[in-house]
């Protein structure tokens, strides 16, 4: 019985002891730190030495920044002219309110406009390729690539956020141009935000004299057809004038049969001839002369026919306008962009932090991998 719990003594002290070889002991550590700290401090400077050397080589990056708000309604007067916005609301085409008969714009729908001006990347584009040779001049082309993918690279730089309705109590559109020109960045996003506005403008500007050619075309038409009604009634009328003279002078009326004791009773409309001679001649000669009256007055003898003097002045009104676009604007620059103070990029603290932590972390691994070698190497000689 004795000898047996000695057997299992022995055995758990032999436990015990190599529990105990692999326990780690923070003295012998930090022993192994301070006998090995060439291998940390080595590593270490490497990486600092490295991250130094990237903060001075590489080319800062600076980000500038232009803001859009939305026009006032002072803005968009041209656009709304009495002659453009007579009438109901009949459609909604594209953030544009078309009233009546030609057009009008809102506030929101202007705003709607230049967004989409803004977020366009063909008018990008269109912008990029006007300002190519500026930009080869600067270095920021790779004549190894096309000129889209060139284009493509360059779009990568332009950021732009939109406002929160939710979030935010005005509307606005933040456009961000990043390069490492920072004056090229500067001027090259305040023109391309200002080639944006102008294009789309323009855009707008073709639609609405458009729709104005189209609204004269209609009214022209629809008054040609008022004035070609009445000159076939007045023709008819002066056939018929005619004919009734020559009956009247074929059978002697000279004077209306209604005249004096000759008065014909009944309710039906007398035959033109018994008018007589005297007043089927006056009413041809009046009718002769309309255009001769109405010489001095602004539509002549429009006057004649019922609508038409109304038609004939809204085509006139319509036919005079001048819209000023250069007194139209779809949004407001409400921050232009301006010479950044530091760059984006790189980060320098940060990276020479990271730096630090990498190469502290490197080297702790190295100088306690080469002290366990070594330990482990002694033990194989001893």
């Amino acid at each position: 019985m004795s000898q047996h719990s000695d057997v299992n003594e022995m055995q758990q002290v032999g436990r015990d002891a190599r529990f105990a070889d692999d326990e780690i002991n923070l003295f012998d550590l930090v022993n192994d730190l301070n006998l090995q700290k060439r291998w940390f401090f080595g590593p270490f400077t490497v990486c600092l030495v490295l991250g130094l050397l990237y903060v001075s080589l590489v080319k800062p990056v600076y980000q500038v920044k232009s803001v859009i708000k939305g026009a006032t309604e002072g803005d968009l007067i041209e656009l709304n002219a009495p002659q453009l916005t007579g009438g109901q609301t009949e459609q909604n085409i594209e953030g544009e309110e078309l009233k009546g008969k030609i057009f009008s714009m809102s506030v929101e729908a202007a705003y709607t406009q230049a967004k989409q001006a803004l977020l366009s990347r063909e008018y990008r584009r269109k912008f990029y390729q006007s300002k190519l040779e500026e930009i080869k001049g600067y270095g920021f082309y790779d004549e190894s690539l096309t000129l889209a993918q060139n284009f493509n690279s360059f779009d990568d730089d332009f950021h732009i956020k939109l406002s929160n309705p939710k979030k935010d109590a005005e509307n606005f559109v933040e456009v961000k141009f990043d390069s490492t020109n920072s004056e090229f960045a500067t001027q090259f996003l305040n023109e391309y935000v200002a080639f944006s506005l102008a294009t789309r403008l323009m855009a707008i500007e073709t639609n609405l004299k458009n729709k104005l050619s189209m609204a004269i075309d209609q009214l022209e038409y629809q008054a040609g057809l008022i004035k070609g009604t009445y000159d076939a009634n007045k023709n008819r009328r002066k056939l018929e004038l005619s004919e009734a003279l020559t009956i009247a002078k074929a059978i002697g009326q000279k004077n209306p049969i209604q005249q004096k004791g000759n008065m014909i009773t009944g309710g039906g409309k007398l035959p033109d001839y018994m008018f007589g001679e005297k007043a089927l001649k006056a009413e041809l000669t009046v009718i002769d002369r309309r255009a001769e009256t109405s010489k001095e007055l602004p539509f002549g003898e429009g006057y004649f026919v019922a609508g038409l003097p109304a038609l004939l002045f809204e085509i006139k009104s319509l036919k005079e306008l001048n819209v000023d676009f250069t007194k139209v604007s779809l949004a407001k620059v409400d921050e232009l962009a301006t010479l950044p103070r530091n760059p984006i990029k790189p980060r320098k603290m940060l990276i020479m932090a990271l730096a630090g932590v990498a190469g502290g972390f490197l080297g702790l691994m190295m100088a306690l991998v080469v002290a366990a070698y070594k330990r482990y190497k002694q033990e194989r000689e001893a």
